[in-house]
């Protein structure tokens, strides 16, 4: 039988490129942790090739040194001109975040046995965040965020999601997830941030003077403004320029 694609050479639609490098897909979904694979379309009709208008890409991004350094390198290759949106994942570790406090945190947002609430695990949950305050001092993660927003023109879209920013929030939302059914750690349930991940990503935009289209940051507490010290300025500097805005003031 001959191959499909001989069947449509007269096909006009969108231009298609050749067949995903497997080294894309390993950028995408491996280096990167990108756990939303579903969110990354290669479809072009029935060719299975990417087709520049069909592509829908999603970087998806960490509070970790390997996760910024590897949204730097996509931001600067080739896939730059289909990445469409970014979902900054903030759960920044606090110094504060006792071995007490992560056994409570676990306890609500999973079904971890009592065997694995040992001290052995919560050093590997520090270990996750050893670097963050570097990250934070070095102002990587911005950096990193307004490269991406510099050089991927078609990203008017970011979503900002955590559920470990701040464990008083954390604590108060418990019954909101209880009630609709869903586990906290869920997609649909990360939705309690606090206002340093809204800065940092208006901080990158306005950096580069982008206008995002849609802002997707859940629920925010408003006493975190006064809690701490954060320039609203650029929040709301930022938030001018945003067309679709899904954001819950407490």
């Amino acid at each position: 039988m001959a191959p499909i694609s001989e069947h449509f050479e007269d096909y006009t639609g969108p231009d298609c490129i050749t067949p995903c490098p497997n080294e894309v897909l390993h950028n995408i979904c491996s280096n990167l942790p990108f756990d939303v694979v579903k969110n990354f379309r290669l479809v072009c009709r029935i060719f299975g090739k990417i087709g520049n208008d069909h592509l829908n890409a999603q970087a998806h991004v960490c509070f970790k040194r390997t996760s910024f350094q590897e949204l730097q390198r996509l931001s600067t290759s080739d896939l730059r001109k289909s990445i469409r949106s970014l979902c900054f994942d903030v759960n920044r570790y606090n110094e504060q975040f006792t071995f007490e406090k992560w056994r409570r945190v676990v306890r609500v947002t999973t079904n971890i046995g009592r065997s694995q609430e040992n001290q052995d695990a919560y050093d590997r949950f520090r270990h996750y965040y050893v670097d963050q305050d570097a990250i934070v001092q070095e102002d990587l993660h911005v950096e990193s965020i307004a490269t991406l927003l510099r050089n991927c023109p078609k990203l008017h879209t970011v979503e900002i999601w955590s559920a470990y920013e701040d464990l008083r929030i954390m604590q108060k939302a418990v019954p909101v997830f209880a009630d609709a059914g869903i586990s906290p750690r869920s997609r649909r349930g990360n939705f309690v941030h606090g206002v340093h991940a809204i800065k940092d990503v208006m901080q990158a935009a306005n950096q580069t003077r982008t206008r995002l289209k849609r802002l997707f940051a859940g629920r925010l507490s408003q006493t975190l403004f006064h809690l701490e010290a954060v320039d609203t300025e650029i929040i709301k500097t930022g938030l001018k320029k945003v067309e679709c805005l899904s954001l819950e003031i407490d």
